[in-house]
């Protein structure tokens, strides 16, 4: 295999769901539909992103705002969408977040970086975090999340043993420092009566956590390897999750016909 392999958190959660759907991932094929939660988290990032170069919160504001409008203009989905639901959630999203958190003492040292660091021979492991910021004594990667849930059903279910360590460990790597731990700010959308809330949290994962999670890591890179080495992409079968049924559960179930997915799926939009 002459080709190197990059794999992120999302790709491994689509192998470890399903291989064809591992592959079709990969080959980018991605849904038409783009989901309101999805479309307000990435404009929300926009928005914070640009704050924390500027402070400018109105700046910031429009240009979330102007994402929005493109978003929806390349997915043709401008008619079908509550756009001024949309633009009011992330207005209020991100003008309490400004205020709660304008007084942060915090120096950003990297900010919406795409890591990518040798795993094993023909493997790359890829990340897009927050940021990496220092906090007292402290080298922090920064972690933002949009929700529509609250704190106390959010947290449990955060995934710390994957994604976070996955951030920290590429993080070090790329920066070749060590990085204390993650800072998470919780964004917790707001509903018609209720302003937006916000809640921030440490976390500190021990050295027997960070060494597992690699070793794991690198088993599962070995395993997609042989996948690409041995073409061994098959279906799991595990069509329906907690979220429903697989997102390329029409195109497997019709025996593969591409004018199916097609009629779903483009490649190379963003979800």
């Amino acid at each position: 295999m002459d080709k190197t392999i990059n794999i992120s958190y999302t790709s491994i959660s689509h192998f470890l769901h399903c291989r064809r759907d591992f592959t079709l991932y990969k080959d980018n094929w991605r849904s038409i539909e783009t989901a309101p939660a999805l479309l307000i988290g990435t404009c929300v990032h926009l928005g914070l992103e640009n704050w924390d170069k500027t402070k400018d919160g109105e700046l910031a504001i429009s240009l979330a705002i102007t994402k929005l409008d493109d978003e929806l203009r390349k997915s043709g989905e401008s008619e079908r969408t509550d756009r001024e639901s949309i633009e009011d959630t992330i207005y209020r999203s991100l003008a309490g977040y400004f205020i709660t958190y304008e007084n942060n003492h915090i120096k950003y040292i990297s900010l919406e970086t795409t890591i990518e660091v040798p795993l094993i021979n023909g493997v790359n492991y890829v990340a897009r975090i927050d940021g990496i910021i220092e906090s007292g004594s402290e080298t922090l990667v920064l972690e933002r999340k949009t929700s529509g849930v609250s704190p106390s059903t959010f947290w449990p279910a955060y995934d710390m043993d994957f994604q976070t360590l996955g951030y920290l460990w590429a993080s070090q790597v790329k920066f070749n420092t060590s990085i204390n731990g993650v800072m998470v700010d919780l964004i917790v959308k707001p509903k018609k009566t209720n302003e937006a809330s916000y809640d921030r949290r440490y976390f500190y994962p021990s050295k027997e956590q960070r060494d597992t999670f690699l070793m794991d890591l690198i088993e599962i890179a070995s395993e997609i390897k042989e996948a690409y080495e041995k073409e061994r992409f098959y279906k799991s079968y595990q069509c329906m999750g907690r979220y429903g049924k697989c997102e390329y559960f029409d195109f497997c179930s019709s025996g593969d016909n591409e004018r199916v997915l097609e009629m779903t799926h483009r490649k190379g939009m963003l979800r």
